[in-house]
């Protein structure tokens, strides 16, 4: 079908076909179907052709108006394996990749009785929350900085960062959409942002206010709005912070640990969520004959030593597990012996390691495991 449309148009908007024309346009003159739609050198609507809609009905696959040619957002998107979400109350179109790792979080009504379905999924390896209303073609997606959130009965948490900052946001059930105050909880912390939720408690590292530029760990309670936080000790921010134990009323947290001018090692933090208190800092190293042997922050795993002239890490080619233990065994005028523990898929180990001082690389021992 080629047809030839004049008159006045407020929009052009036609149940899931979106073509960008001005809203308050005056009289237009425009022409349909007049174009063929290839991907990659494969023809996949040619001229002439309608759009056929998932109801059956079907809508213009292009329009030509003013010397521009528009089409349909949601055909091309899925002519390019994409997913188009239109959210009918802020007439937002968003385009993402296809969903994949979905986990339904809840089904509720909203005010109005509309059964909405709130779940997580990727695409594009970037995750989403979105907001389905499964009686209408609306949803609301909103991308989330890491996939982890945690649901009350009245509403779902999660971060989204915003510019560079990431926010903890809250999405009431009742209505599918935000509080009027923006659904953003400023938590307080600013660069070199990571996180992890343990049930209703956030933990955090960074920079933090009121420290300078000193790195912390912070915990905030969703239930009950409390929030104290770790000073680390170092002018630098702590980042890479992990849960490697949940208990019912403690949280072991692992993170990246540094000086700024030497190196950066891993460090594991307890929190009691009975005194709402932090305890001491444990790292992961030994220093011996000026070399600074430790558990390496950045390639989570891997032992390095930090010489005594500071002219950078020298790092074990071996990825064991994650470092929980490290002592000398043995040391000569030349070598130094290490032996250290690990867990690797959930079981510990143990092993050693001879790091040569003068060469200042290291080798397998030749008594290890």
């Amino acid at each position: 079908m080629r047809s030839y449309i004049k008159g006045v148009m407020t929009g052009f908007l036609i149940a899931g076909a979106v073509f960008a024309v001005p809203v308050f346009a005056d009289k237009i003159d425009a022409v349909f179907n007049t174009v063929s739609i290839s991907i990659e050198g494969v023809e996949k609507l040619g001229q002439g052709e309608d759009y056929e809609l998932s109801d059956g009905t079907t809508t213009p696959s292009s329009l030509i108006y003013n010397g521009t040619t528009y089409l349909p957002i949601r055909k091309v998107s899925e002519l390019l394996d994409k997913r188009v979400y239109w959210d009918g109350e802020s007439r937002t179109v968003e385009i993402t990749g296809q969903q994949k790792d979905i986990e339904i979080i809840a089904e509720k009504p909203d005010a109005e009785g509309n059964m909405l379905k709130y779940y997580t999924f990727t695409a594009d390896d970037s995750p989403y929350l979105c907001i389905e209303n499964t009686e209408s073609s609306d949803e609301r997606v909103y991308p989330m900085t890491g996939k982890e959130t945690h649901a009350t009965s009245e509403a779902v948490y999660f971060i989204q960062t915003d510019g560079y900052e990431p926010k903890l946001r809250k999405i009431l059930f009742d209505n599918g959409v935000e509080p009027e105050d923006g659904g953003s909880e400023d938590i307080g912390f600013t660069s070199g942002i990571s996180y992890e939720f343990d049930g209703h408690y956030l933990f955090y590292g960074g920079t933090g206010p009121g420290t300078g530029a000193r790195g912390l760990i912070g915990v905030y309670d969703i239930d009950s709005g409390y929030e104290t936080r770790f000073d680390n000790g170092h002018w630098r921010s702590v980042y890479g912070i992990k849960i490697i134990e949940r208990t019912g009323d403690k949280t072991i947290i692992e993170f990246a640990d540094s000086t700024g001018t030497g190196p950066t090692f891993m460090a594991t933090v307890e929190y009691d969520k009975k005194s709402g208190k932090f305890g001491e800092k444990t790292i992961h190293s030994v220093r011996h004959d000026g070399f600074y042997f430790y558990a390496d922050g950045v390639s989570d795993g891997r032992i390095a030593a930090w010489p005594p002239d500071a002219s950078g890490k020298v790092k074990y080619s071996e990825n064991p597990g994650r470092i929980i233990g490290l002592e000398v065994l043995e040391s000569d005028e030349t070598t130094v012996t290490l032996g250290y523990k690990y867990i690797k898929n959930g079981s510990e180990y143990s092993d050693k390691v001879v790091f040569d001082k003068e060469t200042k690389t290291f080798s397998k021992s030749s008594g290890a495991e």
